[in-house]
């Protein structure tokens, strides 16, 4: 009989496996989007 914390540490490793499965594809796409939005926004405050 598996308790709440078990469970829990359960969800968490198939979320981890998940996230490692799928993180390429969104790991780049999270890091283009964070350049992008520096870039975004240097170029704003160079704009002011």
């Amino acid at each position: 009989m598996p308790t709440r914390s078990n469970s829990l540490f359960d969800l968490l490793r198939h979320y981890r496996d998940d996230a490692r499965r799928l993180e390429p594809p969104i790991g780049a796409l999270l890091v283009l989007t964070l350049v992008l939005y520096g870039c975004l926004c240097i170029y704003g405050m160079t704009q002011l």
